[in-house]
């Protein structure tokens, strides 16, 4: 099988820290260039990783030898270089979230669709061991699902970053929330509605700094997610069910060292099973190469949808409740 060549483009930390050194590690990819908008960022990552290191995103998505690009880049940059990409030919593994509205993403996914390529968002927790461990388990150890719950939330960052800055798309609600929310798609389905949902701005940052919301899929069965930037540390799931309940502690940030806890809980019962590592980063990017061999463009085109679609929903719900 012939490798899938990589450009990325954007030199942020999970590029550096992560992404980057999957692609070099992972058998079916080969990284051969990186861009940044800075000469003295490309040359060092140039260095770094020992690849091409190129000033300005336009000049990698011309190298012919480049089959697929990963963009990393602040969520309001995230439509005009995605689709800059499909237009010259590439498939894109792009950083959640896809975009910043609904009517964005549907505007990526159809030209992806037209032009026969591959468009993945990058969430990579859900590609990781444990997850398909709870699936395996789940009615087995607890029965059928009553309710899930789920929180993503952390101390406050840098005040540069661009998370609490409004014109790159910030807001906690496209960044961290995007990760319940995915949680919740995985075990209740992409068919969800809206039953409620709040945002909290924060007059400093002008944007929202933590929220919740209620959603329901087609059976009525309810999640009940949260999600913060100036919040005590969570990164959790929980599924209670009619036998019993199981809590996940590291959902979302199980790095390639940790071995991530599972805990069940029934009747005058609690287990605690250590689970092995697992690198969540490869297996996404296995999924995203095995859909380019395979031609299976189309495969995660209503994940990418249904998510931009609940973003959406709650982010116009919490502001028709600021108006009344």
């Amino acid at each position: 099988m012939n490798k899938i060549r990589f450009g990325v483009i954007g030199c942020g930390n999970i590029s550096n820290k992560l992404v980057i050194p999957s692609i070099i590690d992972y058998k079916n990819t080969e990284l051969i260039a990186v861009a940044s908008r800075d000469n003295i960022k490309a040359e060092k990552y140039s260095k770094k990783f020992f690849c091409k290191g190129i000033v300005g995103y336009d000049k990698l998505l011309k190298l012919d030898e480049i089959d697929a690009v990963y963009i990393s880049l602040p969520p309001s940059l995230h439509k005009i270089w995605t689709i800059k990409a499909l237009n010259c030919g590439k498939h894109v593994l792009i950083e959640k979230p896809a975009s910043t509205c609904y009517k964005d993403t549907e505007e990526m996914v159809t030209l992806a669709d037209n032009k026969h390529l591959l468009l993945m968002e990058n969430y990579m927790f859900e590609y990781h061991f444990q997850q398909n461990y709870v699936k395996k388990i789940l009615s087995s150890e607890i029965g059928k699902i009553r309710l899930f719950r789920s929180s993503f939330g952390f101390p406050l960052m840098d005040k540069d970053n661009f998370r609490y800055k409004k014109d790159l798309g910030g807001g906690v609600l496209l960044d961290a929330g995007g990760y319940p929310i995915k949680a919740t798609k995985m075990f209740l389905g992409n068919k969800l509605k809206v039953e409620y949902a709040k945002l909290n701005d924060d007059d400093n940052y002008k944007v929202d700094m933590f929220g919740f919301a209620v959603l329901a899929n087609e059976e009525n069965v309810v999640s009940q997610i949260a999600f913060g930037f100036d919040n005590f540390y969570q990164c959790n799931y929980e599924i209670w069910g009619s036998k019993g309940k199981i809590i996940v502690n590291r959902a979302f940030t199980a790095g390639p060292n940790i071995r991530p806890r599972i805990i069940i809980e029934k009747q005058d019962i609690r287990k605690e099973i250590v689970l092995p590592s697992d690198n969540h980063c490869t297996n996404i990017l296995d999924e995203f190469t095995k859909g380019i061999i395979k031609k299976e463009y189309g495969l995660h085109k209503e994940e990418i949808i249904s998510q931009a679609r609940i973003i959406d929903e709650i982010r116009n719900y919490s502001k028709m409740e600021r108006e009344y």
